[in-house]
């Protein structure tokens, strides 16, 4: 399998996650009231820490009055805060509450309760060489990405 064969091999894998978190999120969200795009929000700023909508935008491809609306959702729910740049008022940053936190760690936490019998026929050996792998491969992706960025005019 050449290069390009296996990246498409990895973007369908990709894709296959992506179904199966989506289905994962249904069932340990059933009874939190929450939006994909919102977990995904929520997830973004925790991974990352304070951004602005902007950020949040670019990075999960939302469309800037749906990030803007989930955004005054979550903080009417004391999960994300939101405060004005002290550089610049008009952009408005948010960041992840205690609370917010606390009802991801609740969403990952059932996520690994319905997954986590099949995830031990792996091993923690196995698991730390996919993690590496993954590791790798997102730093690669970046690096790929940001010489897009600087070569194509492309914003990142």
């Amino acid at each position: 399998m050449n290069q390009i064969e296996m990246l498409k091999k990895m973007g369908d894998y990709i894709f296959e996650v992506m179904e199966i978190n989506m289905y994962m999120f249904k069932k340990a969200t059933v009874d939190i009231n929450i939006t994909y795009i919102q977990f995904i929000m929520m997830k973004t700023v925790e991974s990352k820490g304070e951004m602005s909508i902007g950020e949040i935008v670019r990075v999960t491809g939302a469309d800037q009055g749906n990030v803007s609306t989930a955004c005054k959702n979550l903080e009417k729910r004391g999960w994300i805060k939101r405060t004005r740049s002290h550089e610049d008022e008009r952009v408005v940053l948010v960041s992840l509450s205690k609370q917010g936190a606390e009802i991801l760690n609740c969403i990952f936490e059932r996520g690994y309760n319905q997954t986590k019998n099949a995830i031990a026929k792996l091993g923690n050996d196995e698991l730390e060489n996919v993690l590496k792998s993954v590791e790798k491969i997102v730093a690669c992706c970046k690096e790929a990405m940001y010489e897009a960025g600087e070569n194509n005019d492309v914003k990142v």
